[in-house]
Parts: C-alpha cells; structure tokens; sequence
C-alpha cells in the first residue's frame, strides 16, 4: 500500500472489470489486498512486459525491466520467488497506476488442509453439530527475494482468530485414498513430519473411539513422528502417549534437533531402523500412509521403502521403482505438499 501511497481507510471499487475477484461495490483496500488475491505469486514473463511498457522509451526502468526478461535473469528472479510488488521494489520510479498492479494479479485460491479429527469421536460436537480440527503451522520467514518477511496467508490469518470467530472455509473429500481401511484389523504403518500428523491424528482418535465402543477389533498400528525437539515442538504428545498406553498406537518420535548432544533422528532413518517390523506388517497387508514435505519425508520415506524392499527381495533399484509405483494410492497412500 506504501508503494502506491494508500492509507488503511482508503477504499475501491472497479466497474469495468470482468473478473468477479474483483470489487465493484467499495471495498477497503486493505482488506482486499489481504483476502482477495495473491501477493506473493512469482512474477511471469508477461507481467514483466507489461510493466516494461509503463516505462518510458530508452528509460533506466525501461532497460531494466526488459533485462530481467532474459531467460537467466528471469530464472534467478524465479529462484528468489520474485513477485509483482517485488520488481516494483526494483524499480521504484516505474509510474505503474493501482489499477493496472491489481489487474496483474491472480485471485487468491483455497489453502487446503488435513482434518485433524474424527467425525465418530463422541467429544468432536458442540451443541448437536460436529466439530473438526485443524493442525497447522505458522509460517514466517525472510522474503527470498529480500523484501521484507514473508507471512503464510492461511496460517498468519488463523493465528489471528479467537474463540467464536466465524471463518470462510468448505470441507472438501480428499481425492486420494487417504482415508482408513474398511477392515479396522488391517495394520497401518504412518509416517508423518510436521504437521503432517494432522491426518494420523484423525485416524489414531478413529480408532480409539472404535475400540472404545467395542464395535471392531483393532489391527497393529505405528506412528513414526519426525519434530525437532521433544519439548518444542513435539504436537499432541500427551494424546499420542495417553492412545499408546491403551494400546491404539505405537509411537515412534524422531527429534531432528534434539539439543541434547545426540545425533538428529528422522523418520527414514527410524524406518530403516525398524524395517524387520514394518516389512512383516506390509507383508499381513499393512497400509502406509504418508504425510508431510514432499521434497523430504515424501521422497527420502519412498526411497527409504524401496531400499527395504530391495533388500527383502533381491531386486534392483528400477524394479523397486517399478513396485512402488504398483502399491501407489492402493497399500502406499501420499498427502504430500
């Protein structure tokens, strides 16, 4: 708002655009830059020309503009997740009108999250409605591109809520398999990071209340649990351990940061560790579902799998690939982001 001299009271409204994100009836401007579309979206090729053409011919800012066109400019512009607002923070005297910086922009699309809960837990109601849980992370970072701090949109607005607070939101089923076995007594194998626990939270409190309610036996199930430190950031801990007590789960806690002198522990490592288990589960039809990163638990876990596999059945690299692929969305099930 800095960037083009607007205030929190000031208010717009657009009457000729065909893009419904946009307001035509008066809206605060804070309050759409916030909630209506995307700020932080990396800058396209397009965008860079259109910007270049408010700039006058054979300008600085003309030269500039068009030099970040260059496909290794370009690339490093990409590789520090350069925005619009960002290159405006490049080329400060570029005459561009508001107008023209909303018209670039994209609107702002869903931020999709795992339920936390069970709907068959009797505590999950609150007046005869159910109730969901949501587990998630407040991410707050140092801009790549150097401007500023970079704020999760979903995550920074749900921090700011207070008890009673309404939220726009819709439950939306997964398009994956994602979702417990018909058969309560087939095992389970989990491996989460993060707040990846947040579907392994739902499906361990599913289970607890089946076997509470005595209508299923249940099958073996491990939670392998990668965090940082068992006393920071350690999610659901006193759940997890009061569900291990009755027998529901077994936990297995990875500490990637333990600060206590011991050598970080993360969930591949602790499956490796563990493959003589996991393996024999797999073999009784165990299901493995996985959660979190993709770029780290979702690939180093899937690598982790096909190293096991191997070794159990003297097959090669490629043929583990190729079995992996086989088990996908079937016995071996990815929430990954």
């Amino acid at each position: 708002m800095q960037r083009f001299n607007l205030g929190g009271e000031d208010v717009m409204s657009v009457q000729s655009s065909k893009k419904d994100f946009i307001p035509s009836q008066p809206m605060a401007v804070e309050h759409f830059l916030r909630s209506g579309v995307e700020l932080a979206q990396p800058i396209t090729k397009r965008q860079l020309a259109i910007l270049a053409s408010w700039a006058g011919e054979g300008s600085d800012e003309r030269t500039q503009l068009e030099k970040m066109h260059d496909d290794t400019e370009y690339q490093q512009l990409l590789d520090r997740r350069y925005s619009v607002i960002d290159i405006l923070e490049e080329v400060p005297r570029l005459p561009l009108p508001f107008g023209v910086y909303i018209d670039l922009l994209l609107p702002l699309s869903p931020r999709l999250y795992s339920i936390s809960s069970s709907p068959i837990e009797p505590f999950n109601k609150s007046k005869g409605c159910p109730v969901a849980s949501l587990t998630f992370d407040v991410f707050e970072d140092p801009a790549k591109s150097g401007h500023a701090t970079f704020r999760g949109v979903a995550s920074s607005y749900l921090a700011n809520r207070t008890p009673g607070d309404c939220i726009p939101c819709l439950v939306r089923p997964t398009k994956v398999p994602f979702r417990l076995p018909p058969d309560t007594k087939t095992p389970i194998i989990m491996l989460a990071a993060g707040t990846g626990i947040a579907p392994m939270r739902a499906f361990i409190q599913e289970r607890a209340a089946i076997k509470r309610s005595g209508e299923g036996k249940l099958g073996p199930a491990i939670l392998f649990f990668g965090c940082r430190h068992p006393d920071k950031d350690y999610m659901y801990r006193s759940e997890l351990a009061a569900w291990e007590k009755e027998g529901i789960v077994e936990v297995i806690p990875c500490f990637s940061k333990p600060d206590d002198g011991q050598k970080g522990h993360h969930v591949p490592d602790a499956l490796w560790e563990h493959r003589e288990r996991v393996w024999d589960l797999f073999m009784d039809g165990a299901n493995v579902y996985t959660c979190g990163s993709a770029a780290r638990l979702g690939s180093s876990s899937a690598a982790t799998w096909r190293r096991i596999w191997s070794e159990k059945t003297g097959k090669s690299e490629l043929e583990a690939h190729e079995w992996l692929d086989r088990v996908k969305n079937e016995r071996y099930i990815s929430d990954v982001w």
